[in-house]
């Protein structure tokens, strides 16, 4: 399991992403940044295969909660971009459930589970053709 910690981030909300199409390019740019830098930084390794994603955040003082699904976008997004999931479909990605507190500063956890790819996997059925 691979663990990357951001401090002081929340990855932007769905809401957010919809209606001002500038708005949300300059959001969702923003989280894969910071998604890419923190995990050069944290040594996390690129994927290889399907991965099962838990977000866990932690919102600071003064801070608003959205719906419980409402950060998936955008980070699902990030990770994909950064490396740290082959895709964010079905067969690159399965979601945990989201965790939230509240806490003093803001904190965001995403852990990284390697697991085993869907049996009707195209990928895996090339990778056991060409073997």
């Amino acid at each position: 399991m691979h663990v990357l910690t951001i401090h002081g981030w929340i990855p932007a909300r769905l809401n957010a992403l919809i209606g001002n199409r500038r708005k949300a390019g300059r959001l969702k740019r923003a989280d894969r940044q910071r998604v890419a830098v923190e995990a050069m930084f944290q040594a996390i390794p690129k994927a290889t295969g399907r991965r099962r994603v838990t977000i866990e955040i932690t919102f600071g003082k003064g801070v608003r909660s959205g719906d419980p699904d409402a950060y998936f976008k955008s980070t699902l997004d990030a990770l994909v971009h950064a490396g740290l999931l082959v895709g964010d479909t079905i067969r690159g990605v399965e979601i945990a459930t989201p965790v939230f507190r509240r806490g003093e500063k803001s904190l965001t956890v995403i852990r990284l589970e390697d697991v085993p790819e869907l049996s009707g996997s195209r990928a895996k059925r090339k990778r056991e053709a060409g073997a």
